[in-house]
């Protein structure tokens, strides 16, 4: 009898930053078509 593995689907989301003025920045999720993610506080990262 064959089996076969269960799909997991990724929980990752991407998340996209916007400048939409020099001191604002708008973040957003992919494929969340409702909402924006709001915050006063915004650090650069660094790699």
């Amino acid at each position: 009898m064959a089996t076969s593995e269960p799909t997991v689907e990724s929980t990752e989301a991407i998340i996209t930053a916007h400048a939409t003025a020099p001191e604002k920045t708008v973040f957003v999720e992919s494929d969340n078509h409702d909402a924006w993610i709001a915050t006063d506080h915004v650090v650069d990262l660094e790699r």
